[in-house]
């Protein structure tokens, strides 16, 4: 394994990254979701854990979004990817990740408007919770239902929940860019994990073996994805549009 992949549609601390696409495209585009199980167990128990490979909670993602179009990859919210079928079968090859149906509580139409447009219409949607609230008053179209297809949510560890059996922990500095003049996150990151699991998740970032990523990226709008490289050797080839890293010298 020579480069590792980081995948995230969230920026970093709030910061927005993007130039051609505004957060309507954004929240349109990627839908919003819910678990039907995660008021009743925290108002229940205080607990509650988004299912991962990490974890026991199986609950099945609830989707709501346009119908209209339908990305292959996408994001309902920062934490989760949903794939469509086709997807599903080229990662399915892959080790350390499992696959769960989500389900499509309510398909509507809603336009995406055109990449660049910044006009007061295009900037009509905010936030998720506002998509949703908008996606709740639109009619439920069923024909958008019998033609979608499957989709699957991307089971995969979360870093937080197997930290603690984690040996070889260092620093990662992404690079998704300094839009706005953000500072780039550093994250922990973990060979030895991705070693077992081709993809993991910690926090908003997903972190891909070079194998995951080639499967993965024939399917991912670049409009509306952050990508960085980081190399595990000394060298490496600087890809246009992805920011570089290296790993650092042993101590």
């Amino acid at each position: 394994m020579d480069l590792v992949y980081f995948i995230s549609i969230a920026g970093f601390r709030g910061g927005k990254v993007r130039k051609r696409v505004s957060d309507f495209h954004q929240c349109v585009y990627h839908g919003c979701c819910k678990y039907l199980g995660e008021s009743y167990e925290k108002e229940r128990t205080g607990e509650w854990k988004r299912p991962a490979l990490s974890n026991s909670n199986r609950e099945r993602l609830h989707v709501s979004r346009s119908g209209r179009f339908v990305p292959p990859v996408s994001c309902p919210n920062s934490v989760e990817i949903v794939v469509s079928s086709a997807v599903k079968q080229r990662l399915s090859k892959l080790q350390g990740i499992e696959f769960q149906p989500v389900v499509f509580e309510r398909l509507v139409d809603i336009p995406l408007p055109p990449i660049g447009d910044a006009s007061d219409e295009a900037q009509g949607l905010y936030a998720r919770t506002e998509l949703a609230e908008k996606i709740a008053a639109l009619p439920n179209i069923e024909t958008y239902h019998r033609e979608i297809g499957q989709y699957f949510k991307i089971l995969m560890p979360q870093y937080y929940d197997v930290s603690d059996s984690i040996d070889d922990e260092r620093p990662v500095e992404l690079q998704f860019g300094r839009y706005y003049g953000r500072s780039s996150p550093t994250i922990p990151f973990s060979v030895n994990l991705l070693r077992r699991h081709a993809m993991y998740r910690q926090g908003t970032t997903f972190c891909l073996t070079e194998e995951a990523f080639e499967l993965l990226s024939p399917s991912l709008d670049l409009d509306y994805f952050l990508i960085d490289m980081f190399s595990l050797m000394r060298k490496a080839t600087i890809r246009p549009g992805m920011g570089i890293g290296f790993w650092p010298e042993s101590e």
